[in-house]
């Protein structure tokens, strides 16, 4: 080894990664942008009562799914953005919920569905990207003003 090859090493620390784990942990109440948003989170109790007269975007997910935690922050900057439209921004757990679901046909996730105040599906998209899901608020808005 030639002198001052030593010196030359790079010997700077890297900063500790997350944990697999740590990484897709569901993270508090207090930092979750959904829950601190306008968004109402659904359960087979209330399921029927909060679609009921008013257009709503619902957001079929489970914690552990990647591209669902990635679409939470659009989502919720889209429901922020619309508070004071008619639309009703929701969210179903499909793990905590199944029954509804699979009365939903719901086969993959994230699965955005858009519902009429009559109760009809209007849209529905797997896994949309956020030009997708924009467009989708966008008629889901425009519909509901006429």
């Amino acid at each position: 080894m030639r002198s001052g090859t030593a010196s030359k090493l790079n010997t700077t620390t890297k900063p500790a990664k997350k944990s697999f784990l740590r990484r897709f942990r569901k993270p508090s109440t207090a930092t979750d942008p959904i829950i601190a948003s306008n968004i109402v989170e659904l359960t087979s109790d209330n399921f029927a009562v909060e679609l009921a007269g008013r257009t709503t975007i619902i957001d079929f997910w489970a914690p552990w799914c990647g591209p669902c935690r990635a679409l939470h922050p659009v989502y919720a900057a889209l429901a922020s953005q619309h508070l004071n439209d008619a639309l009703r921004f929701a969210r179903l757990n499909v793990d905590d919920f199944p029954d509804v679901a699979s009365s939903m046909d719901i086969m993959s996730i994230p699965t955005i569905v858009v519902i009429d105040g009559n109760g009809k599906v209007v849209n529905r998209v797997v896994a949309p990207d956020r030009t997708q899901l924009t467009a989708m608020v966008k008629q889901a808005s425009n519909n509901e003003a006429q």
